[in-house]
């Protein structure tokens, strides 16, 4: 019997003027949507894999090519969807310098038609949250497996901690030019971080710079340090569109934080500060689903959040 979801995918990228029709009736539309969100959601296997990139051997040690329980258990290891290659197979392939023209631009650049440079840098910045390589061994992942805004609360508690004001629930901000952003990391002359941020994670020891350096000769200049924004990855400064994306919900969060407290009469911290997280987060995953995954999609029917869906499955 021919597979579901590779018919669905084919008759979602034909007619267009058919979908217009189905998503116009609540019902039907309704039904499809579910349909392929469950496509979708499912069609990679989920964790356990049988294979990570777990070995006995120390870094850099090969990856084991048979099931361990560490590999099925501890996430912190990648998961690996094909099992070991044959020797003859990997000597087959060619090499990485006859790749190189693969990667080469033209004379002429063909724009898209479809997508902008900003597509790309929200791209690099929704990933970054959860496709996070450990630089410290490459087998391993710094992830919280979870799309959960790490951007600007940070991988852990104890991040969170030192990012938020602890006043209203809001995130600690700075005033430039009469508009909100995040604080700056550095001291003035950008030699230190500041004392309040030296506990951070991705910091490094003696509190001079990140624990993995983000910028490298000649950028690593003190007067570029001194204007770095405290973010939750180490990587928030990375671009100028990372850093606007960041700013952003941080500005979401703590305006969530004041209509909150101002309709509700809350003076809860800690209150205010959970639920505007929960409610930025579902935001960003209202714009991951209808805008971004649609905008990537071929197909003519629109996939939409459909708020209590997941409560009433059995």
């Amino acid at each position: 019997m021919p597979n579901t979801k590779i018919i669905l995918l084919k008759l979602s990228s034909r007619g267009r003027w058919f979908w217009r029709f189905v998503s116009s009736i609540p019902i039907l539309r309704t039904w499809i949507n579910r349909l392929a969100i469950n496509s979708i959601s499912g069609s990679t296997k989920a964790r356990p894999l049988p294979l990570s990139l777990w070995g006995p051997a120390p870094v850099p040690g090969p990856c084991a090519d048979y099931t361990s329980w560490t590999g099925l258990v501890d996430r912190t290891y990648s998961g690996r969807h094909l099992p070991p290659a044959a020797a003859d197979y990997v000597s087959s392939l060619p090499t990485l310098a006859s790749l190189d023209k693969l990667f080469r631009r033209g004379a002429k650049t063909t724009p898209c038609p479809k997508s902008s440079a900003l597509f790309g840098f929200f791209a690099q910045w929704f990933t970054d949250s959860f496709l996070r390589t450990d630089p410290n061994d490459l087998r391993k992942n710094t992830s919280n497996h979870e799309i959960d805004l790490c951007q600007i609360y940070g991988l852990c508690a104890a991040d969170t901690s030192i990012i938020r004001s602890k006043r209203g629930g809001r995130l600690k901000t700075q005033t430039i030019d009469g508009q909100e952003y995040a604080p700056y990391l550095f001291e003035p002359d950008g030699l230190r971080v500041r004392e309040e941020f030296r506990c951070l994670s991705y910091i490094n020891k003696s509190g001079t710079d990140y624990r993995n350096p983000l910028l490298q000769p000649p950028f690593n200049t003190p007067d570029r340090k001194a204007k770095l924004f405290v973010t939750g990855l180490e990587r928030g400064n990375s671009t100028i569109f990372y850093s606007a994306i960041n700013t952003i919900f941080m500005r979401e969060h703590n305006r969530l934080c004041r209509e909150m407290a101002e309709r509700y009469h809350w003076d809860d911290d800690d209150l205010l500060f959970e639920i505007a997280r929960n409610t930025n987060i579902a935001q960003l995953l209202k714009i991951i689903v209808e805008d971004y995954i649609n905008h990537l999609s071929t197909s003519h029917f629109k996939v939409f959040v459909e708020v209590g869906s997941a409560e009433r499955q059995r």
